[in-house]
């Protein structure tokens, strides 16, 4: 569900979401979540199929780091979006005390 998120394959995410994936799963490397991954390379699609599965919105990597700061570092507007819609905190800091608002 990673790699299919991150390379912004949504028909694979939508497969493997259907087979039962767990969307909550932290990457071993980063500790990064698929959402993050998502929002990170602005695939609305994932985001979208990643959000209706009940990944947490607010989940977060090693660093405090949520997928609103991966999509708000990158200028990803419309991941941003998507996220903000489901209830993405804009106040959350990572480890700096950074927001996502600061990033964009």
């Amino acid at each position: 569900l990673h790699l299919a998120a991150s390379e912004a394959l949504a028909g694979m995410c939508e497969i493997l979401l259907a087979e039962g994936a767990d969307t909550n799963i932290q990457s071993t490397i980063d500790g990064a979540f698929s959402l993050h991954h998502a929002a990170q390379i602005c695939s609305t699609a994932c985001v979208r199929l990643l959000l209706r599965a009940g990944t947490d919105v607010n989940a977060r990597e090693h660093n405090f780091l949520t997928p609103l700061h991966f999509a708000s570092s990158k200028g990803r507007v419309d991941a941003a979006k998507l996220l903000i819609a489901a209830g993405a905190n804009l106040e959350a800091r990572d480890r700096q005390g950074t927001t996502p608002l600061r990033l964009a």
